[in-house]
Parts: C-alpha cells; sequence; structure tokens
C-alpha cells in the first residue's frame, strides 16, 4: 500500500486495476461525482464530505464504503 496525498479525483476513472482507495485527511472538498470512483471495491473517505446522494449511488455501485 502506497500512501501519498491525492488532490482531485481527475483522472481516476482511468486506473482500472485500483480496487481500493481510502483518503482519510486529504485536502479534497467534496465528492459530486461517482464516474471517477465507481470501478473501486472500497472507498474510504470522512463523511462529510460525501452527501447522501452520493452514498446510495455508492451502494449502488456495490462500492464498499468507510468514514472517520
Amino acid at each position: 500500500m502506497q500512501e501519498s496525498e491525492i488532490e482531485s479525483l481527475e483522472g481516476l476513472e482511468q486506473m482500472h486495476n485500483l480496487k481500493v482507495l481510502e483518503l482519510f485527511g486529504n485536502p479534497i472538498e467534496k465528492i459530486n461525482s461517482i464516474k471517477p470512483i465507481q470501478h473501486l471495491k472500497k472507498f474510504g473517505i470522512e463523511r462529510h464530505k460525501v452527501s447522501p446522494y452520493m452514498r446510495r449511488q455508492m451502494k449502488k455501485n456495490d462500492i464498499i464504503y468507510c468514514w472517520i
């Protein structure tokens, strides 16, 4: 597992081999689109950065999500 700071989810949808992404403590303000993360199996981020709509979309796409 590699640790680095991600400022944007732009281009993430092209990283098809990436299945788990945890973004705790990163400067991303809000997740507004499911498209960059829809291929993930597990996604972790602070709960306040994901709207209820996005949580439903993640569940619909079978993404396991975890919060802090």
